[in-house]
């Protein structure tokens, strides 16, 4: 869906979406879903932004389709909106919108894959204002995948087998998005008829989008594929030559323009446009249905050889986007990153809270009472018993003790020699004569 704030929300930029900080919606919840911003109200639904979140910091952006209050009622709605759950849940393709979810808590509603990009009206709309001329393998990539997404709804096969072919029946710029990576998503499958539908279109009831209808479709007929085919015809040959082709100040003189009025060759608009190019748009535009190409994939294969290098792939779609919607971009992310750093906060404070409560919740020990301390009265050693005398050894000391820590003692030094006196020695023990 695309990206596209309520007036409610703070802008960022003339040109950019908001950061929904004054966002009514912001945090009601829809289901399991919380809202970051509303994105539009419709005449039947709302859409909002929204996001689930998991352990650990997980979280996915869907895109919530809610009915309006007032319409709940409407047996009709309701059935057709359940018929567009049914259907693209079934859908696993990279060209069209995933379903996800359908919920009744708070209102039936549909959670849907949340594209930030922008549909065609838009881009001509941006390209229109910035005087950027609309590429022409710019158009026709975004031609070719529609064709591709068709081509998987015409010939669906359920999981069991079973032939579910499904045509869209409102193919126009509204319904085709292209996101910033530049992959192209065709959307809406509202009113699309699929065999098994609860929804019944009555005899003469006309579904779609006038200026973009098939002349079958205008008339009631039984349609199939090829009426798809015819609607992606007047929607490249828009974006080809910048002007509409089915104008009408009223629906009614848009039907008769697409039943009787001249198809003009694009090429005869604008020179520009190769021959190829404009042969494939005619063929897409030829009112018997016979003479259309038969299937989405062979128009698709036919756009391929008409541009041939010439033809964007997704790389180049995406450098388009970023050049017409680099503010809205910067916004987009500003806006989730805000959406994230509050998860971020709701985390730290969950941990904090759930470590706090644990605290809080476990048993306080009671605090514990020593007794005083007892007074015992001083007590002598007891005499020590007399050492039986250990056997003398001849070359230690009596006390061990003083043996480890008496030095050893310096040997004796010899006597001093007597002075000679001149007499002979005289025997110590015999006094010298008188």
């Amino acid at each position: 869906m695309p990206f596209t704030p309520m007036a409610t929300a703070k802008p960022v930029s003339s040109e950019g979406v908001g950061v929904a900080d004054g966002d009514a919606y912001r945090g009601e919840r829809i289901g399991k879903y919380e809202v970051l911003t509303q994105l539009s109200v419709g005449g039947m639904a709302e859409l909002f932004l929204c996001f689930t979140s998991g352990p650990g910091g997980f979280r996915k952006y869907v895109v919530v389709k809610r009915i309006l209050p007032d319409v709940k009622s409407d047996e009709h709605f309701v059935k057709m909106f359940l018929d567009e759950a049914r259907i693209t849940a079934a859908f696993n393709h990279h060209n069209i919108g995933q379903v996800f979810d359908l919920g009744e808590e708070d209102g039936m509603y549909l959670a849907m894959e949340f594209i930030a990009g922008q549909n065609l009206n838009q881009i001509t709309s941006a390209a229109r204002k910035q005087r950027t001329a609309m590429p022409l393998g710019f158009s026709a990539y975004v031609a070719r995948d529609t064709c591709l997404a068709l081509h998987y709804a015409h010939t669906f096969t359920s999981p069991t087998g079973r032939k579910l072919p499904v045509i869209h029946r409102d193919v126009a710029q509204k319904n085709v998005m292209v996101n910033y990576e530049g992959v192209t998503k065709l959307l809406d499958f509202g009113i699309a008829k699929a065999k098994g539908s609860l929804g019944r279109t009555h005899v003469g009831m006309v579904k779609g989008t006038t200026g973009y209808m098939s002349p079958e479709q205008v008339q009631g007929l039984t349609l199939d594929g090829r009426s798809d085919v015819f609607s992606v015809g007047v929607m490249l040959f828009e974006l080809l030559t910048g002007r509409r082709l089915f104008a009408g100040e009223t629906e009614e003189e848009e039907m008769r323009k697409i039943l009787s009025a001249p198809i003009p060759k694009p090429r005869s608009i604008d020179a520009n446009i190769p021959e190829a190019l404009s042969e494939v748009v005619l063929r897409a535009l030829a009112r018997e249905r016979a003479d259309r190409f038969g299937s989405g994939k062979d128009m698709a294969k036919a756009l391929e050889i008409a541009l041939g290098r010439n033809l964007f792939d997704a790389e180049r779609a995406s450098g388009f986007m970023r050049e017409l919607f680099h503010d809205k971009m910067a916004a987009t992310r500003a806006l989730l990153e805000s959406a994230d750093s509050d998860n971020q906060a709701s985390l730290v404070k969950s941990a904090v809270g759930a470590h706090t409560a644990a605290d809080a919740s476990a048993p306080v020990p009671p605090p514990v009472t020593l007794p005083p301390p007892v007074e015992e009265p001083a007590r002598l050693p007891p005499p020590r018993k007399p050492r039986a005398p250990a056997p003398r050894d001849a070359n230690a000391d009596s006390d061990p003790e003083k043996t480890q820590l008496k030095a050893p003692e310096p040997p004796a030094s010899p006597p001093p020699a007597a002075k000679s006196s001149g007499r002979p020695p005289s025997s110590a023990n015999v006094p010298a004569s008188p």
